[in-house]
């Protein structure tokens, strides 16, 4: 190596030691710049971390998220640094104290030199850490969205039938403009469980529901308690809640939950929730990609309609359902103990009508009854006194009362309780029934009828929608047995005045011989559809009402006489022959029903003119004129408000014999009484030109009368065109029925097409021979009910022009029937859509080729009657047509 090269090594190795020791002695050197440095660095890192760990908490409590790992690590690095900071600290103030650094020596140089590096590493390492976590910002992912809740599954007790709608509301779910969806119906038939099996789907199945929210709401609803529940679902600590305004809560919630795709079930909601007071976001604000959505149960329908929720009625269980339930509860063992058990197993669950709840306490009631008298005994108490069976008091009278105890006024729990004087199993006719409560004076002093009637109407659907009544096709409803028992247990006290309510076998076994205190206690019998045989009216002073209705025989009525505060007596389809003059006694008398009663013989006695209080007179379906009422009795009834006459007279029956005799003026001196009277609710069959003329002259029973029954068969010619302008001044009239008429009803001149009839509901036109068409029935939007019979010249019922709009025609009629009518070849040349239309009945209509239907039409369509030739030769007008309906049709025999 010559002496140049050695040189240029010998300078390199000295510039390296030279750096080394420069590098080296500035440990020692920049002692204290460094530390100040590490210092100031480590506070902005310990800033920079709180910072992080804030976002963190909200991520993680707050939003359902979870840090990743790589911030995971980075706290854990920077949480181990405050030891290695802190001990340097510690050793930097040692040092300070204990030397001085103007006089090192090697021992305090060495320690301080180990100090000044270290100093130094750690202050690199600060600001790597510094580097690392300022990448963290808001726009930087520092938590991720976890995998969707584990769903809390429910203990759900094997159920029956529940099947089908658990995959209806499943479907439901997941349609995407379905965010609120309501379970309802009556106390006891399963809504929980049903929302329970709902929400066990969701835990034994995937979903991305990120958060999962079951509430039991409670009819004593109390907001702070439900919002408890809500977030500690949300994962809202107690630190951040308790001490918190109402306001401060629900903002809470609101944050947390509008960020998630949430399913909120709650449980037995008894009034509409204003879900916003609860944190809880509106639907209308998420996105599809987020779309939350609301579960709940009510006993109310209307709650699913104020809420804007898709409704699913949760119905009784059918008859072998509820037999499977049944057993299920019972026992096999016990069932198969002896012989007779299992077919008195089903007729006493068969009094349980389906009612999961009834069925599972009565069921659990009877396990281990192996003794079949036991069985015939608790048949026998569950038909008269329900309670006095174990459990049901208890389980299912209690649990069903709590939707009693929550109508919001008197008068509608007095409406409700009435009902259980009808029968079971019997549709009560909405009509009938509010007319008795108004007499009964629920509604208090009454001054207009009708408006009673009106809120009568109003209360019925307070009750269905309460399901406390079921829908049975208009006009009727019908009462759960197990309500109707519930209710006649209220009110008899809970039983305790057992005898103040008599309805069916416990109003029977009168006679003189084995009479009993309980009749002085008695303050309403009902006696409906019994098999009563030689009844004798018992003596009961206190009695206010007396039903009796499709009774074999009463024998003896004498006794009415000593019933001085009966207010309501009804007699239909009885067996009564005479109306014994002791009715003239009953001075408190206000209602007074007999309908169907062919078989009196007698006028009515001229006592009953002392029924001076008298407000309702229904005399329906009888076999006698208006003769037989005399005109003294009628002009007595000055508070009358309510009067029907209608004769019996089946559209099937042969037309009389023209010689027969009839009294044309008592029908008009008839009406000449009614009109002095304040009647407000008028029906009357009439079938002389002498009484139809009157009715249609008379401008205050037009305004009155509900129903019109005209026969024309004693060869009078009634003016036919004066007809249809008085029916526009019938703005009440109902129902309307026209037999045996001589003149064209459709006169184009006397119909006003733009006239309504809003409230007529059944037209009947039997053996008119003149009339072609019935087009002004376009003109009434709710008929209900349609018949024509033995018209031989009518060809359509509905004429319409070309660019008319029938959407509208016929849109609630729902039973149709044509009988004997040959040239009949159209209803309507346009396809109508029927969308109530439940059965249409035809026969010898041969001529009529087309229904007016296409395959979107009469979606409620259940049955078509006809004869097999007549639907072989029908027209559709397409197949898709002829395949929907196909499946209807019906043959007559």
């Amino acid at each position: 190596m010559s002496v140049t090269e050695l040189a240029g090594v010998i300078w390199d190795a000295a510039k390296c030691l030279c750096d080394f020791s420069a590098k080296h002695s500035a440990f020692i050197s920049h002692l204290d710049d460094n530390f100040q440095s590490l210092t100031d660095r480590w506070t902005q890192l310990q800033n920079l971390c709180q910072d992080v760990n804030t976002r963190l908490q909200l991520a993680e409590t707050k939003s359902h998220m979870r840090r990743t790992k790589e911030v995971h690590v980075w706290l854990q690095t920077v949480n181990s640094m405050e030891e290695v900071v802190e001990d340097i600290r510690q050793r930097v103030a040692k040092l300070i104290h204990v030397t001085c650094l103007r006089k090192l020596c090697s021992t305090n140089c060495c320690s301080t030199y180990n100090l000044g590096r270290e100093i130094t590493e750690t202050l690199d390492r600060v600001n790597e850490l510094m580097s690392r976590g300022q990448k963290f910002g808001n726009d930087v992912t520092i938590a991720y969205e976890l995998p969707p809740e584990v769903v809390d599954e429910m203990l759900v007790p094997k159920t029956v039938g529940m099947d089908l709608m658990v995959k209806q509301v499943k479907d439901s779910i997941e349609e995407e403009d379905v965010s609120m969806i309501g379970l309802y119906g009556m106390g006891g038939v399963g809504k929980t469980t049903l929302l329970k099996k709902i929400n066990n789907e969701f835990a034994k199945g995937t979903h991305d529901f990120t958060l999962v929210i079951w509430v039991d709401v409670s009819k004593d609803f109390d907001t702070d308690k439900v919002m408890d529940e809500i977030r500690k679902k949300c994962g809202i600590d107690d630190i951040h809640w308790k001490n918190r305004s109402r306001n401060e809560r629900v903002q809470q919630i609101y944050r947390v939950m509008k960020k998630k795709k949430f399913i909120l079930f709650l449980d037995d909601i008894w009034k509409v929730l204003e879900l916003e007071k609860l944190g809880v976001p509106p639907l209308e604000e998420q996105t599809n990609i987020n779309k939350s959505k609301i579960l709940f149960t009510t006993r109310f329908e209307n709650v699913c309609d104020q809420m804007q929720a898709r409704k699913f009625k949760v119905k009784c269980l059918t008859e072998e359902e509820a037999f499977d339930l049944f057993r299920m509860k019972v026992g096999e063992e016990t069932l198969n103990s002896d012989p007779n058990i299992p077919s008195l197993a089903r007729e006493l669950m068969q009094e349980c009508r389906g009612l999961p709840l009834a069925l599972i306490t009565i069921g659990r009631a009877m396990a281990g009854r192996r003794n079949p008298q036991s069985w015939s005994h608790a048949i026998k108490e569950l038909r008269s006194f329900p309670s006095d069976v174990l459990g049901v008091e208890e389980e299912v009278f209690f649990t069903l009362q709590f939707s009693y105890d929550r109508l919001p006024t008197t008068k509608l729990k007095k409406c409700f309780l009435y009902c259980a004087l009808y029968p079971e199993d019997i549709r009560i006719n909405v009509h009938h029934v509010i007319r008795l409560w108004i007499v009964e004076g629920f509604f208090g002093e009454v001054v207009s009828f009708r408006n009673a009637y009106d809120e009568g109407e109003d209360i019925v659907e307070s009750l269905k929608l309460a399901c406390l009544l079921e829908h049975a096709g208009y006009p009727f409803v019908r009462m759960h047995d197990v309500v109707r028992h519930m209710a006649l247990w209220l009110l008899r006290d809970q039983d305790r005045n057992k005898n103040r309510i008599l309805v069916q076998g416990e109003a029977l076994g009168f006679s003189p011989t084995n009479y009993s205190q309980k009749w002085e206690f008695a303050e309403r019998i009902s006696l409906v559809y019994s098999k009563a045989s030689h009844w004798r009216v018992p003596i009961c002073p206190k009695l206010v009402t007396l039903i009796m209705q499709d009774n074999a025989s009463i024998q003896d009525f004498a006794n009415v006489k000593f019933m001085s505060s009966l207010k309501i007596l009804s007699l239909i389809n009885s067996s009564v022959r005479e109306l014994p003059s002791e009715i003239g006694q009953l001075n408190c008398l206000e209602y007074l029903e007999l309908n169907n009663l062919s078989c009196i013989e007698n006028k009515f006695p001229m006592e009953m003119k002392n029924l001076e209080r008298l407000q309702v007179l229904l005399v329906c379906n009888v076999g006698f004129g208006l003769e037989s009422i005399p005109l003294e009795v009628v002009s007595s009834f000055k508070r009358l408000k309510v009067f029907y006459y209608t004769k019996s007279n089946s559209i099937e029956t042969e037309t009389p014999s023209q010689n027969m005799t009839i009294n044309h003026s008592c029908e008009k001196l008839f009406l000449e009484e009614l009109e002095l009277l304040p009647l407000e609710d008028v029906s009357l069959s009439l079938e002389t030109i002498d009484g139809v003329t009157k009715l249609l002259t008379s401008t205050k029973l037009q305004h009155s009368v509900t129903g019109m029954d005209l026969k024309q068969y004693w060869n009078s010619s009634i003016n036919i065109p004066s007809l249809m302008p008085s029916m526009r001044n019938m703005q009440h009239l109902e129902s309307i029925t026209l037999v045996g008429l001589q003149d064209n009803l459709e006169e184009e001149s006397s119909i006003n097409h733009n006239f309504i009839f809003h409230k007529l509901r059944y037209v009947s036109i039997s053996d008119c021979q003149y009339i072609t068409h019935l087009t002004w029935l376009k003109n009434a939007p709710l008929l209900y009910a349609l018949t024509i019979e033995k018209c031989n010249l009518i060809e359509q019922v509905i004429k319409e022009t070309d660019h008319e709009d029938m959407d509208r025609t016929f849109s609630n009629l729902t039973h149709v029937r044509f009988r004997n009518l040959p040239k009949l070849n159209s209803i309507s040349k346009k396809a109508l859509f029927f969308k109530m239309l439940q059965v249409i009945n035809i026969r010898d209509c041969s001529s009529l080729k087309k229904l007016p239907f296409h395959s979107n039409t009469a979606k409620n369509l259940k049955k078509i009657w006809g004869e097999t030739q007549w639907w072989h030769n029908l027209e559709w007008e397409d197949s898709a047509t002829k395949d929907t309906f196909h499946s209807k049709f019906i043959e007559l025999n």
